[in-house]
């Protein structure tokens, strides 16, 4: 279960593979020292990875697409990781 769970399944995969609900998952993981994230989404894509695109000048929507994920995913991340939105006046014309 571990292993599967580093490879990049997520909660609710593994309780669907071992026919249970995802806080007996949660539990066992962390009983095994794994830190298990709150947000399905972290599994997706690596949220310092969203911050350097995003400072680097990418815009939320575009990050998104790349990884999959709607914008306001990406903005709550950001947000989360204490990164100041930019508004549509930021932008160069």
């Amino acid at each position: 279960m571990m292993r599967r769970y580093h490879a990049g399944e997520t909660v609710y995969d593994l309780a669907e593979a071992f026919g249970c609900h995802r806080s007996t998952v949660s539990a066992v993981l962390k009983r095994n020292g794994v830190t298990v994230t709150l947000v399905k989404s972290e599994k997706i894509f690596d949220p310092a990875e969203a911050a350097a695109l995003y400072e680097a000048g990418m815009k939320s929507k575009e990050i998104g697409k790349r990884f999959g994920v709607s914008e306001q995913t990406i903005r709550d991340c950001l947000k989360k990781q204490g990164i100041k939105m930019r508004t549509r006046w930021d932008y160069p014309r």
